[in-house]
């Protein structure tokens, strides 16, 4: 099982507003989207600016560590 760090997550997000960005045909949603995406990367870099950190990557079954 892969498990993925916050920020990694936070960038898939981003990655997928990108692409409904690209297959929006209407402008406006095409810029809500992107506008979404750049929020999502926004809150990434801010995590690992922050040095916060996912500890349940820690347990395989994403419970706190004991």
């Amino acid at each position: 099982m892969t498990t993925q760090s916050k920020s990694e997550q936070l960038r898939i997000r981003a990655h997928e507003c990108e692409v409904k960005a690209e297959a929006a045909h209407d402008p406006d949603i095409r810029r809500l989207y992107r506008d979404m995406a750049a929020q999502w990367r926004q809150m990434a870099r801010q995590h690992d600016e922050l040095g916060l950190y996912d500890d349940r990557r820690d347990t395989a079954d994403g419970a706190p560590p004991s």
